[in-house]
């Protein structure tokens, strides 16, 4: 439909019809803009979520459970600190035991057991080998004296 810039000259029918058209995109549009924002808000919500979730992983990986095992080491290294040499021995530990047991690291058989293997250790960067670096003294000029 041509509309015509200056709005005087329509006839009444055709203002109408722009009119209606004008209303019922206005609707649209404000459906849109209400859809649109829903969709935003769902997005976020979304995102904030998985945020939420991936901070009470963490803070359960990183903090709850090693504060939780140190605990029961601290649990178990009280227990057998408070019992007697007798009761000791009854169990068939020594004093110089208790913190092989408590770290995990004592054999039954008496000996303790060897600790985990460390990861290999990186090489510093200052101790890295390099290639020589190209001389360049032909590019130097001498100073003007």
């Amino acid at each position: 439909m041509n509309t015509p810039t200056n709005i005087e000259k329509l006839q009444p029918s055709e203002f109408q019809q722009i009119v209606t058209a004008y209303q019922s995109a206005t609707v649209d549009l404000y459906a849109l803009e209400r859809y649109a924002r829903r969709q935003q808000a769902r997005a976020i919500a979304g995102l904030v979520k998985r945020a939420y979730a991936a901070t009470v992983h963490l803070i359960n990986k990183h903090i709850v459970t090693p504060v939780t095992k140190v605990r029961a080491r601290n649990r178990i290294a009280m227990e057998l600190n408070s019992l007697t040499q007798l009761e000791l021995n009854d169990i068939g530990l020594s004093r110089s035991d208790i913190p092989s047991v408590v770290n995990g690291t004592y054999d039954a058989s008496g000996r303790a057991k060897p600790a985990p293997a460390q990861p290999k250790a990186v090489t510093p960067a200052t101790e890295l080998k390099s290639a020589p670096i190209a001389n360049n003294d032909d590019h130097i000029h001498p100073i003007a004296a």
